[in-house]
């Protein structure tokens, strides 16, 4: 079975089916051709029809994969390619009315943005496996949890708790 996994993890045709599945999606849904006008902000603007944000989007998304796929197998360009993600994401966001990623975006682009850096000191060698942080990644993990809830709360304190559940 963890073979398997392996295998997978480090399957080119696993990533190629990924992106495959986010352009039919949003093919099929019809978002992969709208532009900004779709987009409340830019809805008047003349110059919005030009700007193939849904191709963007589809963009963004296929690099969110290859990061994520990169870096589970312990490839440092993972989080380079994360980074550059993290500030489209966070413009999609923002600009799709998450009035939240004001918040969590710029602290995600400094955790991606020191994590590239922590990964630059290992030159050609391997990075860290997991048995190497095991001790802290509970505390990494519930921090995270606490954070995220923490600043989706001061972002999104007019909603209803309905909201929450």
């Amino acid at each position: 079975m963890l073979t398997l996994m392996q295998k997978l993890n480090r399957s080119r045709i696993v990533d190629i089916v990924g992106i495959l599945i986010v352009i039919f999606m949003a093919y099929s849904s019809g978002y992969l051709f709208n532009n900004l006008t779709n987009i409340g902000m830019f809805a008047h603007d003349n110059w919005a029809k030009y700007v193939p944000f849904g191709i963007i989007s589809v963009v963004s998304s296929s690099l969110s994969i290859i990061s994520t796929r990169l870096t589970s197998r312990l490839n440092k360009f993972g989080n380079v390619v994360g980074t550059i993600n993290t500030l489209i994401s966070g413009t999609i966001d923002f600009m799709l009315g998450n009035s939240g990623a004001i918040l969590t975006y710029p602290l995600s682009f400094l955790i991606n943005a020191a994590s590239v850096g922590g990964w630059m000191h290992y030159g050609d060698k391997r990075v860290n496996r997991v048995i190497d942080f095991k001790k802290l990644f509970f505390v990494m993990v519930l921090g995270v949890i606490v954070l995220s809830f923490g600043l989706n709360y001061l972002a999104f304190q007019s909603t209803s708790p309905l909201f929450w559940l």
